[in-house]
């Protein structure tokens, strides 16, 4: 199905929505053309013509895309399947505007598509899937109503941002206790595990989360307390610190406990030490010539 087009191949086609594309100057995440689709119930199939879908295209493209240009395919698929119209829209129009349609205006397009389909196509009754649109009739209250609903609104306010902030007050006491009384990363992450939390770290941003209501929440350091980071900081260099000193001693014990043990020297008693500077002990030990108080005095 072509409309708007004057070529009838399929590079001619492709050349024409290229041409009207460049044709307008280039805006950011801009696309060149819409991808519409107007799909049947497979049930349907057997009352279903090819022509009846072209046709109701063409109404389509009426009401939503008049001075576009557009190439329709269609697609039957398999038996179960819902055969389907493909619509590939240009968003530039041959007026110079560019096509863009609110969700209300495309709502409207197609309750007025589904009216004609009813009129002129009444057998295809499993396709019919738009439901009217319909307006909320507003509840008429008095003013003292309305102002009390204000009242409970603000009261509403007031009581969230109190708990919100004493939340992080707590979770932020929390952190800090764990912070100061863990002696290394690994028991630090575990601690905080215990109280349902979980670390994470991206870049140079660190924080915890944890599930509330379901829902996985995240709490940065900075944002709990500007100062928490610089205090992480300070103990992960410290906990580095006393696991470097931790390493450094342990190797000294395992070299200590390799060295061979030393050997006792057993000395002579020497008789060049004047009588005066023995003890009375050491002295009568001198004279019955035993060397024990000598070998003690001197080891």
């Amino acid at each position: 199905m072509l409309w708007n087009l004057e070529s009838r191949d399929e590079d001619g086609i492709v050349q024409e929505f290229s041409n009207l594309y460049h044709w307008f100057p280039t805006w950011k995440n801009g696309n060149a053309a819409m991808h519409i689709i107007l799909s049947f119930h497979h049930k349907d199939r057997k009352e279903l013509k090819g022509w009846q879908m072209i046709e109701l295209g063409q109404e389509w493209l009426r009401l939503a895309a008049p001075d576009s240009l557009a190439y329709g395919q269609i697609h039957w698929g398999k038996a179960g399947d819902n055969p389907h119209l493909h619509l590939l829209v240009s968003v530039g129009t041959l007026s110079g505007k560019r096509r863009r349609m609110s969700q209300r205006q495309f709502a409207a397009a197609k309750l007025r598509l589904e009216a004609i389909q009813k009129e002129r196509f009444p057998m295809l009754r499993h396709s019919f899937a738009q439901k009217p649109v319909r307006r909320r009739q507003e509840k008429r209250i008095s003013q003292g109503e309305a102002e009390a609903l204000r009242r409970n609104k603000k009261e509403k306010i007031k009581v969230k941002k109190p708990w919100r902030a004493v939340q992080r007050e707590e979770l932020e006491k929390l952190v800090s206790e764990i912070i100061e009384q863990s002696s290394s990363e690994r028991e630090f992450q575990n601690k905080l595990k215990e109280h349902g939390l979980n670390w994470y770290c991206r870049g140079k941003t660190y924080g915890v989360s944890r599930l509330e209501k379901g829902s996985l929440r995240k709490y940065r350091l900075k944002t709990l307390n500007s100062t928490l980071p610089d205090r992480y900081k300070e103990q992960v260099h410290m906990w580095d610190r006393q696991a470097r000193q931790r390493i450094h001693q342990q190797a000294e014990l395992l070299d200590f406990q390799k060295r061979p043990p030393r050997r006792k020297l057993e000395r002579e008693p020497d008789d060049s030490i004047p009588d005066f500077l023995l003890t009375p002990f050491e002295a009568l030990e001198k004279e019955r010539g035993s060397p024990r108080s000598f070998l003690a005095r001197d080891q």
